[in-house]
């Protein structure tokens, strides 16, 4: 009697030594899968978000070139306006309307209120521009909403960088608690060692706590999701 209740409580043993090996080495590839997923999610959005910087940098070159080119054809209005030499107005109001038509990007341009016809490399078309809108837009400035147009692709791709970042998080925290599943099933296998040395009584509860431990275990590995390739 006493060995067959010796052979039940060993094969309840290897089962749970069985199961707690079986349960351990899944969730460690589980973690590994979503932990290795969560860096090239980092990898990824520290990718992204170095573009964003160069097309935020690029956008704010952009930016300070309209407006460089703002102020010296505004300069070249005004000396238009006050000068009574036909030679310096023709000079200075083609050099304004060629920064303008030529120079600016389209985008400072039409912020401007130009007429968007003349903003062309055709010199025909270019050349209806006349002195008098030209001078008309001379209280125009580039505003917020011509920066905001500009920065627009790069505040998105930043904005995207985040996201991919925080879905990355999202994956790590899974690794995570794969991680500490796999620690459930280690102390299964350390709770049926130990109740599979020790010769008296006590060796059951280490294995009753042992089934609870892998029961632990299994409810939390089936309640995670699991990777698929």
């Amino acid at each position: 009697m006493s060995e067959q209740k010796t052979s039940i409580f060993e094969v309840l043993v290897t089962v749970l030594l069985g199961l707690g090996a079986l349960g351990g080495g899944w969730a460690s590839y589980q973690s590994s899968q979503w932990g290795g997923t969560a860096t090239e999610d980092y990898g990824k959005a520290a990718t992204t978000a170095t573009r964003a910087s160069t097309m935020f940098n690029h956008a704010v070159a952009i930016v300070n070139r309209d407006s460089a080119l703002d102020i010296q054809a505004k300069s070249l209005i005004v000396s238009t306006m006050t000068s009574t030499d036909p030679v310096v107005k023709l000079r200075d109001g083609t050099i304004a309307k060629y920064l303008y038509t030529q120079q600016m990007t389209k985008e400072g341009y039409l912020a401007l209120k130009y007429p968007a016809a003349y903003h062309t490399k055709d010199d025909d078309v270019a050349m209806k521009f006349t002195d008098a809108e030209l001078a008309a837009g001379i209280d125009n400035e580039l505003d917020d909403a011509y920066r905001d147009q500009l920065m627009k692709p790069a505040h998105d791709k930043f904005g995207e960088a985040d996201q991919v970042f925080a879905e990355g998080q999202k994956v790590s925290g899974t690794s995570t608690q794969f991680g500490l599943d796999g620690v459930f099933f280690t102390i299964t296998l350390f709770l049926g060692g130990m109740a599979l040395v020790l010769h008296s009584h006590i060796r059951w509860g280490f294995l009753v706590t042992g089934y609870s431990a892998l029961s632990y275990a299994a409810v939390k590995l089936f309640s995670l999701p699991w990777y698929h390739a």
